[in-house]
C-alpha cells in the first residue's frame, strides 16, 4: 500500500491529525502528499566548518568554565599480548578515522562564536 492510499484511507480527523503533527498547514486532504526524499547533507566526507547542535555548544561552554576538568574525558587502558603488527593498527585506525568524522572534529571559537570544524581525512601517523 503506497503513502498516498494510505493517507485516502484515513478519517477527516485523522488527515487533520497527521497534517498538524507534520507542522503543515495544508487544505484538503488530496493536496497532502508523501514527503520528499530526504538528501544527505553530512556523511564521511563532509569537510568544513559547521554550526554546533544545541548539547554541543552546553559542552563547549562547560569546558570553557573548567578548562582543567575531566567529566567529559573517557579513559580505558587495555593490555594486549602478542607482537603488533603496525600496519594492521595503522589500517584500522585509519579507517576509523576515515569513515568516522567525529575523530576529525574540533571545536575552535571564531570571533567568539564556537564551531564544528570537520577536518579532511588523512593518514594517521603512528
Amino acid at each position: 500500500m503506497s503513502v498516498e492510499d494510505r493517507l485516502a484511507s484515513l478519517s477527516p480527523a485523522q488527515r487533520a491529525l497527521f497534517a498538524k503533527l507534520r507542522g503543515e498547514r495544508r487544505g484538503p486532504a488530496a493536496s497532502l502528499s508523501a514527503p520528499p526524499p530526504l538528501t544527505r547533507v553530512s556523511g564521511p566526507d563532509a569537510t568544513g566548518d559547521w554550526p554546533l547542535s544545541f548539547d554541543q555548544e552546553r559542552l563547549w561552554i562547560l569546558s570553557r568554565l573548567d578548562p582543567e576538568g575531566s567529566a567529559f574525558n573517557l579513559l580505558a587502558a587495555t593490555r594486549l599480548t602478542g607482537t603488533l603488527h603496525l600496519p594492521a593498527l595503522a589500517g584500522a585506525l585509519n579507517a576509523i578515522v576515515r569513515r568516522q568524522a567525529a575523530w576529525r572534529t574540533t571545536f575552535p571559537a571564531v570571533d567568539g562564536v564556537p564551531i564544528q570544524r570537520v577536518a579532511p581525512a588523512g593518514p594517521l601517523p603512528l
